[in-house]
């Protein structure tokens, strides 16, 4: 159907991408927008392996395009956004008065206090706060902090970063693992939301750190394949592409030119607290035109 525009998104994109339809469609008030939002790892085997029709598809991680998607499924791999992860509670979490960069991993340890992450296998937001609980056990030099963390009967695992925040304004969790850009646009609504900023040596946001993040890793599992993959540690950076599933080419286009135009798109994903890429990258074949000329 010409007139409607089939999206899949990170959950944690679902407000810019709120603002962005609204920008889209007073531009194209003829288009209908069908947005999904979830793990992106799970929407992209949902483009996978049940050949949902996708007309565009954005992740919190761009290796789940490169693993999922290339060659198969996808032609083309477009990074754009960089995060970072946090340590989120709200002003009803126990001890948060107190909680500290310093002191953070002696209050999750504490009996009475209860931690949320989403599902890794789901989820980039889950599988990299492993990632970053195993550079903490390093980084603190806190042995054994790892096993400690995954193993609690304390911990709880959400489907989603939707049922992640939604677990933290139940009280049902004192602290969620979640991205800067989330909290910031929680916060942003004037409710009782903090974060802990963490040191840059565990949140996965400095390229500068890259090789250092690779010395964590977790293995993930995958149904089409036998052993589970082996995912490593590396600066966050989000993607989009347009599947081969896609249905709507030129409004898909359509709306790539508006995301990428500096006082519609781009304002929009600043606004909502997601850093842009310096310069965008994009790699592969069948590239759309205007992207493969840094037009945006």
């Amino acid at each position: 159907m010409k007139n409607v525009l089939r999206i899949y998104h990170a959950g944690s994109l679902n407000l810019p991408f709120s603002s962005l339809e609204e920008g889209f469609n007073r531009l194209f008030p003829h288009v209908r927008l069908q947005r999904t939002a979830g793990g992106s790892v799970e929407l992209a085997k949902q483009i996978r392996d049940a050949g949902d029709p996708v007309d565009l598809f954005a992740s919190a991680d761009y290796a789940v395009v490169d693993n999922l998607l290339i060659s198969g499924h996808a032609d083309w791999n477009l990074l754009f956004a960089r995060n970072s992860l946090v340590l989120l509670y709200s002003a009803q979490s126990k001890y948060a008065e107190q909680v500290n960069s310093d002191n953070w991993i002696e209050i999750l340890r504490d009996n009475n206090v209860y931690y949320a992450q989403s599902n890794p296998e789901k989820d980039p937001v889950g599988y990299r706060t492993l990632l970053m609980w195993q550079l903490a056990e390093r980084y603190y030099a806190e042995q054994g902090l790892y096993n400690d963390l995954i193993k609690s009967e304390r911990r709880i695992i959400a489907e989603g970063s939707a049922k992640l925040v939604s677990m933290l304004e139940d009280g049902k969790a004192d602290y969620i693992f979640e991205y800067e850009s989330v909290a910031r646009q929680l916060a942003s609504r004037g409710d009782s939301f903090c974060w802990l900023k963490l040191p840059p040596a565990i949140d996965l946001s400095d390229y500068a750190l890259a090789h250092y993040y690779r010395s964590a890793s977790v293995l993930i599992k995958d149904h089409k394949e036998q052993a589970p993959k082996k995912l490593f540690g590396e600066p966050i950076v989000y993607s989009l592409t347009i599947p081969k599933t896609v249905t709507n080419l030129a409004m898909a286009n359509a709306f790539l030119k508006f995301l990428f135009e500096k006082n519609k798109g781009i304002k929009i994903m600043r606004e909502a607290g997601l850093p842009l890429l310096e310069r965008f990258i994009v790699y592969g074949h069948n590239i759309p035109f205007f992207l493969q000329f840094n037009e945006v």
